[in-house]
């Protein structure tokens, strides 16, 4: 799958790498890989981008967060809203935290 933008963080607690991208039909995805660079999954499994929303054709920010093992990603959808996307499961699933963040 070609990435159009890609951003990575270190999932410090399983010491996997997550790769976020957007891919060529304009969704937000990532993929997994462990420490010895061998990929494990793509998230959503399916493809269907975090959150099935069509991003905006831009630069989108990622974090891991040590304390609770989160890993957030943070991208506008095509009308330029923001959204906020959390996974509780080292970058497996991810659940919208916020629709629309303030611009």
């Amino acid at each position: 799958m070609k990435a159009k933008h890609s951003r990575e963080i270190w999932n410090l607690r399983t010491l996997e790498r997550v790769e976020f991208f957007i891919d060529s039909n304009l969704l937000m995805q990532s993929r997994i890989w462990d420490k010895q660079a061998n990929f494990v999954q793509y998230s959503p499994i399916d493809q269907s981008g975090i959150g099935g929303i069509t991003c905006a054709d831009s630069s989108f920010g990622s974090i891991f967060i040590r304390e609770g093992g989160l890993i957030d990603v943070t991208f506008a959808d095509s009308s330029g809203q923001l959204h906020l996307f959390r996974s509780q499961d080292d970058g497996r699933t991810y659940k919208e935290v916020f629709g629309i963040l303030p611009g």
